[in-house]
C-alpha cells in the first residue's frame, strides 16, 4: 500500500508499507527499525516480548519526541505493564498498534511537524 504524502521535503516519510517491508523514502526495511525525522536505527535488534529495550529508550531520550509509536506487525500487541510503566515514569506517551497504522499515523504527525519517533516490527 502506498502511504506518501506529496511534500517530501521535511524529513523522512514512509512511501510504502506492505506486511514483508517497509519503504523509507527510497531505503527498503525488511527487519524492524526505528525512525523519526532525520534518522533510522537499523538494525533494531529486539526479543518476542521485550520492544521496549535500551536502544528504544535511548533513541526517545536523544530526540525528545512528541509522540512515541510502536508498530507490533500485523496485530496490536501491548508491552509489559513494567515497560509502560518505566516510559511512564519518563512521561513518555506511547501510542500501540499494528505497524500499518503505525506508518499511516508516522506520516500524518510528521506532515503536521510535530516530533514523531516510531519502533517498527515488520
Amino acid at each position: 500500500m502506498r502511504i506518501h504524502p506529496d511534500d517530501l521535503s521535511s524529513g523522512y516519510f514512509i512511501k510504502q508499507y506492505d506486511h514483508s517491508q517497509i519503504t523509507v523514502v527510497d531505503k527498503v526495511f525488511t527487519a524492524p527499525f526505528i525512525l523519526d525525522a532525520s534518522s533510522i536505527i537499523s538494525p533494531w535488534h529486539i526479543e518476542p516480548d521485550n520492544f521496549i529495550n535500551e536502544v528504544f529508550i535511548s533513541a526517545i531520550k536523544k530526540h525528545k519526541p512528541h509522540v512515541v509509536l510502536l508498530g507490533t506487525g500485523r496485530r496490536q500487541i501491548f508491552p509489559e505493564h513494567s515497560k509502560l510503566r518505566q516510559l511512564a515514569e519518563m512521561q513518555v506517551s506511547l501510542e500501540v498498534m499494528d505497524t500499518g497504522s503505525a506508518c499511516r499515523t508516522f506520516n500524518i504527525i510528521q506532515a503536521e511537524g510535530r516530533k514523531v519517533l516510531a519502533g517498527l516490527i515488520i
